[in-house]
């Protein structure tokens, strides 16, 4: 399983622990985050510092076994029946989640360690972007009444990201293995095209596909990605 972007795990109290300013953004998130989360809480302080104890307990970047958690649990939930912590608790996690990634990000981009950088990154998704998202979901949870019908939509969306999370190291293996196998066939392609053998895409193409066993689609659009820019 390959992996693009490692960030080690680590408890939230560890994370509110850390100096720098990526991990005042973190602080805020954290604030902002609880605040939310028991707002219509009547004894709101006191619920408060108990939600804050039991998310300071939780790891991030958290487990896959999490996501399975949760996912199990959704089989079983209704808003009649059941108590809807478990869904803020899941998107307060998300969002804490995505706000230490950024943190580690912005981190690796500044660092001059190469050691570090090996280990952080590259990584060119947006994690602030996540931040905000999840926050808004959040915000809109804890400020609404859960009719089934807008419990619903949340627990699907919630589930839509668990499942994409689930499967984005699986992704990220295959996209590494396929990008293993057609390497050589690349650089034999672009190899001959860069000698000027060919006056076109689509004669170079044509020439390699059969010798390579590719379509003739795939080598035209290797060589239009590479080259078309240029």
């Amino acid at each position: 399983m390959i992996k693009s972007f490692n960030v080690p795990t680590v408890s939230i109290s560890e994370v509110l622990s850390l100096e720098g300013k990526h991990y005042d953004f973190f602080r805020k998130i954290f604030d902002k985050v609880c605040t939310l989360s028991t707002r219509q809480a009547k004894d709101g302080e006191i619920t408060r510092q108990v939600f804050e104890n039991i998310l300071k307990l939780e790891n991030v970047p958290y487990a896959d076994s999490y996501i399975k958690d949760f996912m199990s649990y959704v089989e079983f939930w209704s808003p009649e029946s059941q108590s809807s912590d478990f869904l803020v608790h899941f998107y307060a996690l998300d969002t804490l989640d995505a706000a230490y990634k950024y943190c580690c990000q912005e981190d690796a981009a500044k660092s001059n360690n190469s050691l570090h950088r090996l280990v952080f990154g590259p990584d060119t998704h947006n994690y602030l972007v996540d931040v905000i998202d999840y926050l808004s979901d959040l915000e809109e949870i804890s400020a609404t009444h859960l009719t089934d019908k807008i419990a619903k939509h949340f627990i699907d969306k919630a589930v839509e990201k668990a499942i994409q999370k689930e499967r984005a190291p699986q992704k990220k293996g295959g996209d590494y293995r396929a990008e293993k196998h057609y390497r050589p066939k690349k650089e034999i392609v672009f190899k001959a095209w860069e000698s000027h053998q060919f006056h076109g895409y689509a004669a170079c193409a044509r020439h390699f596909a059969p010798i390579l066993n590719l379509s003739q689609g795939t080598i035209e659009g290797w060589l239009s990605r590479k080259y078309s820019k240029k």
